[in-house]
């Protein structure tokens, strides 16, 4: 019975924050889609009002989902290895405990960057050129037999990427992890390392399909 008041004021809470977000949003994707307009008028750069609104939503996608779905992504990595060192309160590790913080070495500090900015700017051209989304729509259309199907392809696709970049990454990460014995205190650091890779990959390839989705929108619907 005490949780009850607990959860009505986080549920108030985050309908309090997603009002907020939406009043203080849209109004400021308009004005920054109007002057995107205006800017590239002024440019004279041969961009229609759609395709400025494909790339600013692009932009979005790319500097701020991408940052926040790879923390959000990394904590539930964290706290589903900690389930399965025998948390005996799997509820309480929702969203997740805090990442600890460890020392990053220098060499894994450039690759996360690396990553990050990599990430951003694949993301970005992906979900901002309409050609990349016009031949992308062409190819799962040409493969498919109707909206279903291709629903089910994109699907199989998004899958098979995942997998591909997320085997290589587990490969890699866990030969380091086993030539560590789990009492040595360095464990932790590349138990993190490996979370944090495999957090990135997930929440790219997450990322990527939103971007997708958005522009794909903005393609047909606009």
């Amino acid at each position: 019975m005490q949780n009850a008041p607990t959860s009505a004021r986080g549920t108030g809470r985050m309908i309090l924050i997603t009002v907020t977000a939406v009043v203080v949003f849209v109004p400021a994707m308009l004005a920054a889609w109007i002057g995107l307009i205006f800017l590239a008028e002024r440019m004279d750069m041969d961009l229609t009002a759609n395709e400025v609104f494909a790339w600013l939503i692009a932009a979005i996608v790319a500097l701020v989902l991408w940052p926040i779905t790879l923390r959000a992504t990394r904590r539930q990595f964290w706290a589903q290895r900690q389930r399965k060192l025998g948390d005996p309160d799997p509820a309480k590790n929702v969203p997740g405990p805090p990442v600890p913080k460890v020392r990053i070495a220098t060499g894994d500090l450039l690759g996360r960057v690396t990553v990050v900015i990599l990430g951003a700017l694949a993301l970005l051209l992906i979900s901002g050129s309409q050609e990349i989304t016009t031949l992308l729509t062409l190819g799962i259309g040409a493969a498919s037999s109707g909206p279903r199907s291709a629903w089910l392809l994109l699907q199989l696709a998004v899958f098979l990427l995942l997998f591909a970049l997320f085997l290589p990454v587990l490969w890699l990460t866990d030969r380091t992890l086993k030539r560590v014995p789990p009492a040595d205190p360095r464990r932790r650091a590349l138990e993190i390392r490996q979370d944090w890779y495999l957090a990135a990959v997930t929440a790219w390839v997450a990322c990527l399909v939103l971007g997708y989705l958005f522009a794909y929108l903005v393609l047909t619907r606009l």
